[in-house]
């Protein structure tokens, strides 16, 4: 009998050669690419034929296969930039440094190669990849898995500290959208205390002022409801939100879809919001109309010293593990969601 569900590995030329797992079932195609970072670069919903995850104009490279012009501090994960969705320890944000150890723009697990192997079982594709990290001391160990039938990845995650010693991080899940997801029609649905927004070149709203979900204060003094369709004008905004309840919703009422991602709060208890409609300059040069929904540990985006700053940093104890279970879930229509479930399973 044909198996609905099943994992298989190949070169694509689409990525460069990559090799390439692919997750599928009646409902799902998801591909990953585990050379680069694990990455998630597809999730497509093949009755529409939509691919769920955002594409950058930057487009997909093999690690290794371009010189950049001039280091800088966020020319690691930039010039590699493709879209998708990444996996990130233990610094994500900016430039940063801890205990010795140095990194730049969202450092290190996504820059990192990763192992693979198909670990189908029963009617559940599911792919195990796996990484040690070079400047700290953590092996990461991920499984995907889609189930027969089923319209939700599943993600079980754990890191393990290989250290002779206690050692503080930060975990962020950076999961980005695009149309027709991110489109006239959209809506956010989620349950956030106090936001404030971040500091960026073309934003609408005002930085580092708090506000309670979805009304933004606005640089021209109006108030901005977050939660809407992105606006005519060009902008690019950040938003750092203390979340009350561990998942999110995106849904779009001309696209007929809703996209629910649901995950353990007690391991990311912050949301970081990217709005991204047609910025100008480098690095999009207005070729990006995208939305970043990425549960995070710690806020917001400065790196590691902020975080522990802060005092919103995770810790592992040597030898210890901390483990991360997260929700992918897609369902037709657009109706307003009240709840998404660690099982993927959207309450309206």
């Amino acid at each position: 009998m044909t198996r609905l569900a099943s994992t298989k590995v190949a070169r694509e030329e689409k990525y460069w050669g990559a090799e390439v797992a692919t997750l599928e079932n009646e409902h799902l195609r998801v591909k990953v690419v585990p050379e680069k970072g694990s990455d998630v670069v597809e999730i497509v919903y093949k009755k529409r034929g939509y691919n769920l995850l955002y594409e950058s104009p930057i487009g997909f490279r093999r690690f290794g296969s371009l010189s950049p012009p001039v280091g800088t501090g966020d020319s690691g994960f930039m010039d590699y930039y493709e879209g998708g969705w990444q996996d990130i320890v233990p610094s994500p944000g900016l430039a940063s440094s801890n205990r010795g150890a140095s990194w730049g723009l969202h450092g290190e697990s996504s820059l990192m190669p990763w192992r693979a192997a198909v670990s189908d079982e029963g009617e559940t594709a599911r792919l195990r990849v796996s990484t040690s990290l070079v400047r700290y001391p953590f092996h990461v160990d991920k499984m995907l898995s889609l189930a027969e039938g089923s319209r939700v990845l599943m993600v079980d995650e754990t890191v393990t500290n290989l250290a002779e010693q206690d050692v503080e991080f930060a975990w962020l899940q950076h999961i980005v959208f695009q149309p027709p997801m991110v489109a006239p029609g959209m809506h956010i649905d989620l349950r956030a205390g106090v936001c404030t927004a971040g500091v960026y070149k073309q934003a609408r709203l005002k930085p580092a002022v708090p506000f309670e979900w979805p009304d933004a204060p606005g640089l021209d003094g109006s108030t901005v409801d977050m939660s809407q369709e992105p606006p005519a004008k060009r902008c690019e905004d950040n938003i750092y939100a203390t979340l009350k309840e561990p998942w999110y919703a995106v849904r779009n009422a001309n696209a007929g879809l809703t996209v629910g991602v649901s995950w353990d709060i007690a391991v990311l208890p912050y949301l970081w919001m990217w709005f991204n409609y047609g910025a100008l300059d480098y690095p999009w040069w207005g070729r990006s109309h995208n939305l970043g929904m990425e549960p995070s540990s710690s806020i917001t985006e400065l790196g590691i010293a902020e975080y522990l700053e802060k005092g919103t940093e995770l810790r592992i104890k040597k030898g210890g593990k901390l483990r991360l279970r997260l929700s992918y879930s897609v369902a037709d229509g657009a109706q307003p969601v009240r709840s998404v479930g660690l099982d993927g399973r959207m309450t309206t």
